[in-house]
């Protein structure tokens, strides 16, 4: 029988396989708490995504470190409860000429529902993380 969050899985799972995205799904077990539900591996972008049903899903404050863990070392880490979350994370990676420099941050806080859970870290800190991604993604730094 399905969870209700294997209800927002199931089709994130397959869209990533007709992108050919390399993932495995994790399995939560005891010694293990806290890593994302996906772990992918696409155009050179290390990719956790921790999915969450649409009502009453929230992110435990393992999963919280971990997600900031995968940001501050250089991956992408998304909190999707939507497969059109995912989505638009890709479009970003596979197209970043249609999104402005600028806008961008928004775009992948609002539009797309990115989460890194920025309090854990500094502002400092934080903004030298997204930088890093912006500069993977589209080639520039975030600062003009």
């Amino acid at each position: 029988m399905k969870t209700p969050e294997d209800k927002v899985l199931d089709p994130i799972m397959d869209f990533l396989e007709l992108k050919d995205v390399w993932f495995i799904k994790h399995k939560a077990g005891s010694n293990n708490m806290g890593i994302p539900d996906l772990l992918c591996c696409y155009k050179d972008y290390f990719i956790g995504i921790e999915v969450k049903r649409k009502d009453k899903g929230f992110v435990k404050v393992q999963q919280k470190l971990n997600l900031n863990h995968i940001a501050i070392n250089g991956g992408i880490a998304v909190i999707a409860n939507d497969l059109k979350i995912v989505e638009n994370i890709f479009d970003i990676i596979d197209h970043p000429q249609k999104y402005h420099k600028k806008d961008l941050m928004h775009t992948l806080y609002v539009n797309c529902g990115f989460n890194v859970i920025p309090n854990v870290y500094s502002d400092e800190q934080f903004q030298g993380v997204w930088n890093d991604i912006l500069l993977k993604i589209v080639g520039e730094s975030n600062e003009s």
